[in-house]
């Protein structure tokens, strides 16, 4: 039984490692994705600085507009130097997840699908709950431990009951290879009973006694552990598609809002501040948008794993195989 519950420890921590995999993967995919957005910004900031500055040559503008221009186009600077780090880290994880020296340059295993709103799932957070309580690893693995603990304990229980055994033996002896010889032979029977042996025996049982409590204890507290898990990574899948959805809507908001606002600029009928705000927002909401479209993925992989299911032919890894 500790054997299989050692097997059982390998499977978990194989699944342990796909998830992180999984979440290194797409960490790589969000960090390229953000450093897209990070450079769209800069390349709109410059070109409104340009705007800004062309409008202050000939006094149309004032020049604290050009110089928030400025302190903004220093801003999305910043943001890209920080997506272009962020990305460089997230491969280092990726190829540390992976066996490889961080160091190493890993072209080959650079992520090439895209960020999409995960699939819902087809089954309910009690089939999901099921699941999980018959094929964790680990819950199996404490299951076993539980029932080991049992059979020390009637073993413990067994010395102190009578043992009976049964023996022979058969001689045959001469002085000489071949030569005259006598035999003789033995047959008996022994009974022991166990009165006292220094209290050995009775520390020994109430040892195993209370590893079998605590191993009972402890299997009830990973199978609480294990409902919390599958529920709250079920929930964490909903809520990333819901945000997913309601951030698409504030980035295609956030587009319309910029584009009236940069008319109304030009047109002079608005401030710097607010078109400087509104590139703000359609930044803000284009890495929402794409930190909503991660969680859901990795939220996936987490619900798999709680439900002991995260393997290389998972539902999520077959899936990102086809694409």
């Amino acid at each position: 039984r500790m054997a299989t519950a050692a097997d059982f420890e390998t499977e978990q921590a194989r699944q342990d490692l796909i998830l992180r995999v999984v979440r290194a993967y797409f960490g790589v995919i969000l960090a390229r994705e953000n450093l897209l957005a990070a450079r769209d910004a800069l390349q709109a900031a410059e070109s409104n600085e340009q705007r800004v500055r062309a409008l202050e040559k000939v006094g149309l503008v004032v020049t604290s507009d050009l110089l928030s221009a400025q302190v903004f186009l220093a801003q999305m600077k910043e943001r890209r130097i920080r997506a272009e780090n962020g990305v460089d880290l997230a491969r280092m994880v990726l190829a540390r997840e992976l066996g490889f020296d961080p160091s190493q340059n890993l072209s080959v295993h650079e992520p090439s699908e895209p960020l999409e709103v995960p699939a819902a799932s087809s089954k309910t957070v009690e089939q999901w709950e099921q699941e999980a309580l018959s094929q964790r690893p680990a819950l199996r693995a404490a299951e076993l431990q539980r029932d080991a603990a049992a059979s020390q304990k009637q073993l413990a229980k067994a010395e102190f009951g009578p043992k009976l055994g049964l023996f022979a033996n058969f001689e045959r002896d001469s002085e000489a290879l071949g030569g005259p010889s006598g035999t003789n032979w033995t047959a008996g029977a022994r009974l022991e009973w166990n009165l006292f042996a220094g209290g050995a025996d009775r520390s020994r049982l109430a040892e195993a006694h209370a590893r079998e409590r605590q191993a009972s204890y402890l299997l009830e507290w990973y199978r609480s552990g294990v409902r919390l898990e599958v529920r709250q990574s079920y929930l964490e899948t909903l809520a990333a598609a819901q945000r997913a959805a309601a951030a698409k809507d504030a980035v295609e908001q956030a587009q319309e809002s910029l584009r009236i606002i940069q008319n109304r600029y030009q047109a002079g009928l608005t401030t710097i501040t607010e078109l400087l705000r509104a590139q703000s927002a359609q930044l803000d909401a284009r890495t929402a948008y794409l930190a909503a479209l991660h969680d859901g993925r990795v939220a996936e992989a987490q619900l798999e794993r709680a439900a002991g299911g995260l393997t290389p032919d998972s539902e999520l890894i077959r899936q990102g195989e086809s694409k």
